[in-house]
């Protein structure tokens, strides 16, 4: 009788160990190889904002390879489930931490009386 108990036992917990393989394995994202452009694709997805354009590919014209392997990295987070949707803000941030400093446009605007004007137009006035 006893005997039977352990089996029984024995039984459960290799049914148990099969059942929690396969729902591991249901469960976890497909990771593939991404190809440069479905990082970039996906990248831009993922990030939020005005600026995300501006951002990628600046970083590719600066960085090239390097960036990419970051955006792939934050890819491959974002499809783990490990991280959610990033805005512009935060992926120069990332960038910046890296070491790999990406030049932005700045514009400057003076409001006046309703209307916009780019601060050299101001300065010819």
């Amino acid at each position: 009788m006893e005997r039977d108990k352990e089996i029984d036992l024995l039984l459960k917990r290799e049914a148990l160990k099969l059942w929690a393989q396969k729902f591991e394995k249901e469960s976890r994202p497909i990771e593939r190889d991404l190809r440069k452009e479905d990082v970039i694709n996906l990248i831009k997805k993922i990030v939020e904002g005005d600026r995300t354009e501006e951002i990628v590919n600046t970083a590719i014209e600066y960085y090239g390879d390097v960036a990419i392997e970051v955006f792939k990295q934050i890819v491959q987070a974002y499809l783990k489930g490990k991280i959610s949707k990033l805005s512009d803000v935060e992926l120069y941030e990332i960038l910046v931490r890296l070491g790999l400093r990406i030049p932005l446009k700045t514009r400057i605007k003076i409001v006046r009386h309703g209307e916009a004007r780019d601060i050299s137009e101001e300065l010819r006035l």
